[in-house]
């Protein structure tokens, strides 16, 4: 009976010594995981590939042959030059077979303040045109791509202002009917974020360009043949965020549309202006804080 008993007592004694081992080593892990852990090199992933880029297109599509076809298209001017982000905009950047390239501040029948009842909205000191003149235009597009993009910046303050462009960055003038968006951040969705987000931040535009030419008809008999002219900026600032996922935010100076031929005077286009679009770094969180720190102590150790 005492044997049995003694059994019994020895295998209550390992179960209370493996509960005591169980608890003892919660505790020592809880101590480590709270309490030293923090102490330990942080492995945290920081904003990666810093990049901003700079966009400028130009397309003429004609559907059908031109006769002795001049345009007069405004130019992006930043700092009252004609300019894509960093890039000095030359005549040379529009050479193509066949065709005469000059750049001009008085395009023919330039009314400085008002045209057709529509305001300016740009100071006329500050607007650059291009000449293309062709005996001959072909039927096919015409097409201008200009880049200016910039990798592995140190810091944000590098980015491009792609909330507020006008006035700090390369932009389509003239404008008219005009009045630049006002971006409001939204505050409820994003509060305790790294992010910002905004909204309000479209509007509409014109601008003005001269277009001398007559068509061929030689695709439709009977019909008149037109041109699509196609004017646009756009400009963007994107990092990594983690492992996987790119952020961005970008502004656009966007105008399209078509002129019938024959043609010879001006024309209104309409387009539409675009600030603060896409995800904004939030520079007072404590992420971007340490990103800074961080971009600022390994450029010295450089």
């Amino acid at each position: 009976m005492s044997s049995s008993r003694n059994v019994i007592l020895a295998i209550l004694a390992a179960v209370l010594l493996v509960l005591i081992l169980w608890i003892l080593s919660s505790v020592i892990f809880g101590y480590a995981f709270f309490v030293l852990m923090p102490l330990l090199p942080s492995n945290e992933v920081f904003p990666e590939f810093l990049s901003k880029g700079f966009e400028y297109d130009l397309y003429i599509q004609n559907y059908g042959p031109l006769q002795n076809a001049t345009f007069y298209i405004p130019l992006p001017v930043k700092n009252g030059r004609p300019m894509i982000g960093n890039r000095s905009i030359v005549p040379e950047d529009f050479e193509k077979e066949g065709l005469l390239i000059s750049f001009t501040t008085s395009p023919p029948e330039w009314n400085l303040s008002y045209i057709n009842g529509k305001q300016i909205f740009s100071n006329p000191n500050e607007l650059w045109f291009v000449r293309i003149h062709a005996d001959s235009w072909p039927n096919e597009t015409y097409r201008v791509e200009l880049h200016d993009n910039a990798h592995n910046l140190q810091s944000p303050s590098y980015y491009a202002n792609t909330l507020y462009p006008v006035g700090n960055e390369s932009i389509i003038l003239p404008k008219f009917s005009f009045s630049p968006p006002s971006p409001v951040e939204e505050t409820t969705a994003w509060q305790g974020s790294e992010l910002k987000k905004y909204t309000n931040t479209s509007s509409m535009q014109f601008t003005w360009i001269y277009a001398d030419l007559t068509g061929d008809h030689g695709y439709y008999p009977g019909t008149q043949d037109s041109v699509s002219i196609l004017l646009r900026i756009q400009v963007q600032n994107g990092w990594l965020d983690g492992y996987d996922t790119w952020r961005w935010n970008y502004y656009e100076d966007y105008f399209f549309d078509s002129v019938i031929a024959p043609s010879h005077g001006g024309h209104f286009i309409a387009g539409n202006f675009k600030a603060g679009e896409g995800y904004f770094p939030d520079l007072s969180s404590a992420k971007w804080q340490q990103f800074m720190l961080k971009s600022q102590q390994d450029s010295k150790g450089q």
